[in-house]
Formats: structure tokens, C-alpha cells, sequence
């Protein structure tokens, strides 16, 4: 079994200050997929089949909801929505959070991309590359796919150190 990645340096913050780190994320490719099946899904109710043309342009907005991934770290714990509405959303709260650290993450570890719910795991992934890690007091992980990993993950282990010394 291979070492987990280091935990992340924990940005010093003081007992009242407050801090906020924030990034976007977009998968290109879902995103024109998603265009391409709300064209192909026009094209098709009209032209042949009004029923398949309305699911395939259904599941052209769907799959754009999922391609664009809003990352919050802020003093409540690490945020993070999907889509324009920001929905679905994953809030885990800074005391739930046992460990953070920044690894490259590869679609292949999570089976792929996309939303993903494996054994000891949930990964919200839209391309290889950094991503922040989460273990929760449960020993389940939290995986995000987001760049400036490194960061985020330092500013989300700050935020835990500060709840843990509050606890305490």
C-alpha cells in the first residue's frame, strides 16, 4: 500500500480572524458534450422525435450543471456546489475534519469522472491534476478535483487546527 500524501501545512490563523479562499472549475469537454446533446437533442425533437429530443437535451443540461464546480473554504469548513445553482453541494464542517492535504489526483483512482461514490470515498472530479483531500472523523475521504490545491488546503487545515484548539 503506498503513503497517502503529506497533510497540508496549516495557514496560522488567530482565534478571530477570519479567512476565505474561493476557486472555480470547469471541465471543457462535459461542457461541450453538454452543448452538443442540447443541439443534437433540438435537432431531433423536431426533425424525428419530440420524446427523444427533449431527454437528449435534458441530459445536455444536466451534464453542463456537472461541469462547472465551485470550491469555498472559509471559517464553517470547505463548501462545495456544482453547476449554476450549486447543487448538489458537499458542506463539511471544520470539526467533521480530521486531516487535509493537496495530492494530484487521477480520475482512474475514483473510477473516472464525474461525481463519484466508491468504498471509503467521495470524489467530485472534472479532470486529473491537484486536488484537495479530506479525511473526515468517520475515516472517509473527500476528494475535489481544483486548482491551487496546495492553498486551499493549507488555508482548510488552518481552519481545522483553529476548531480543534476551540474544542479542546
Amino acid at each position: 500500500m503506498t503513503p497517502g500524501p503529506a497533510p497540508a501545512e496549516p495557514l496560522a490563523l488567530g482565534r478571530t480572524e477570519r479567512v476565505s479562499w474561493s476557486r472555480r472549475a470547469v471541465s471543457p469537454w462535459m461542457l461541450l458534450t453538454a452543448v452538443v446533446a442540447v443541439l443534437m437533442g433540438v435537432v431531433v425533437g423536431f426533425v424525428a422525435q419530440p420524446l427523444a429530443g427533449a431527454l437528449l437535451a435534458l441530459t445536455g443540461v444536466l451534464l453542463a450543471q456537472l461541469a462547472l464546480l465551485r470550491v469555498v473554504v472559509d471559517q464553517r469548513g470547505l463548501t462545495v456546489g456544482t453547476g449554476v445553482l450549486g447543487w448538489p453541494r458537499w458542506r463539511l464542517r471544520a470539526g467533521d475534519i480530521t486531516e487535509v492535504s493537496a495530492d494530484d489526483i487521477s480520475p482512474l483512482q475514483y473510477g473516472g469522472y464525474g461525481i463519484r461514490m466508491i468504498p471509503g470515498a467521495t470524489a467530485v472530479v472534472l479532470r486529473a491534476g491537484p486536488g484537495i483531500v479530506v479525511t473526515r472523523r468517520s475515516g472517509r475521504r473527500f476528494v475535489v478535483s481544483v486548482d491551487d490545491a496546495g492553498t486551499g488546503a493549507g488555508v482548510l487545515a488552518g481552519v481545522v487546527a483553529r476548531a480543534d484548539r476551540t474544542r479542546c
